[in-house]
């Protein structure tokens, strides 16, 4: 009984080891795409079939931090011009491919080019191009994802959903 306890003991300790480096490497490559993503001067937006941010990168959030406080879940349009989104997605649906086209802001001030495109599963993705002002490769910036977001249904009054279903900033 000491010999089985001692061989399954030491099987999973060697287990936790294998997963514990395993989640080293996979966390030092997370890093090494986020800081590779960094240096690329596109905005990049994940977003849902109901046009709810899934994901954005550091690009991304200093775009929408312009606009208003950067958050998944959030409405594409609490950031910008919902005619400009809708025509893009029209037309995207229609061609079945990428689309580009001027974005603006909510309040109609600022205009980027952008591009849409569909993903193969859900939701799109958000393209835009980073002015010369916005791009600094040396600020470290963070990935923000929530890959759930992508099959919620509908969505909801905010009076009417339950504490733990909403995001924080």
């Amino acid at each position: 009984v000491c010999a089985v306890s001692d061989t399954l003991s030491t099987s999973v300790m060697a287990t936790a080891a294998e997963v514990a480096r395993e989640t080293n490497r996979l966390q030092s490559e997370a890093e090494r795409l986020t800081a590779l993503l960094t240096e690329i001067p596109v905005a990049t937006i994940m977003i849902n079939a109901r046009m709810s941010i899934v994901r954005y990168d550091g690009q991304a959030a200093d775009i929408l931090s312009a606009i208003a406080p950067p958050r998944p879940k959030a409405p594409l349009v609490d950031y910008f011009y919902a005619a400009d989104l809708g025509r893009a997605k029209y037309r995207m649906n229609k061609t079945g491919g990428e689309v580009a086209f001027d974005l603006r802001d909510k309040g109609a001030s600022k205009t980027f080019s952008a591009r849409i495109k569909p993903l193969e599963d859900h939701g799109y993705i958000l393209l835009i191009d980073v002015p010369e002002t916005h791009h600094t490769p040396d600020q470290a910036r963070p990935l923000v994802y929530d890959f759930e977001l992508l099959n919620a249904g509908e969505a909801t009054d905010i009076q009417g959903s339950l504490l733990s279903e909403l995001c924080f900033v």
